[in-house]
């Protein structure tokens, strides 16, 4: 109990504090930087963390430290735009703590939307390198992600249409 309550004065004072090796690596950058006492303090509160659910894995008090670690890691890298890796620390978190049932479901989406993306620009890149079968498929698969995707549909409409006008030719 009293390293909870350690932990607990640590994580209120450093929200940025939690458990494993990405909080020791943080707590290694402010080494780097000379910042010793929020090092000390990311090194204490990871060591404590661990510590403490390896001791009792159920300890509800435990589990809500580790829940504000994740959570404030994971909201912290959602605000740099960091979406993957913050998608990785909130899933750690529980779903029903504070409101990371509806960031998970905005990054959800965000990467869903970032995802659709990526495959309409290869599918661009395929059309302008003349391999429409490639860029046929790489829109289709835009608009399983996201039907809304306006451009992706003209852009498929225009592509099977000159696909159809080839295979006329040939």
């Amino acid at each position: 109990p009293h390293k909870v309550q350690a932990l607990r004065v640590k994580i209120t004072a450093d929200p940025f504090a939690g458990t494993g090796a990405r909080f020791r690596r943080l707590a290694r950058q402010d080494e780097k930087k000379r910042n010793w006492h929020l090092a000390l303090a990311r090194w204490e509160a990871a060591v404590t963390a661990e510590e403490v659910l390896q001791e009792d894995p159920a300890n509800g008090e435990s589990r809500e430290l580790v829940n504000a670690a994740y959570y404030a890691e994971g909201t912290r890298l959602q605000r740099q735009n960091k979406n993957v890796a913050a998608m990785k620390s909130l899933s750690r978190v529980d779903s029903g703590y504070q409101d990371t049932a509806e960031r998970v479901e905005e990054l959800q989406d965000l990467l869903k939307n970032q995802q659709a993306e990526m495959h309409y620009i290869a599918g661009v890149t395929f059309f302008l390198n003349e391999d429409l079968d490639n860029a046929i498929q790489e829109w289709e698969r835009v608009l399983k992600m996201d039907p809304g995707h306006t451009q992706a549909s003209k852009d498929l409409e225009i592509a099977k249409a000159l696909q159809a006008k080839l295979s006329q030719i040939r």
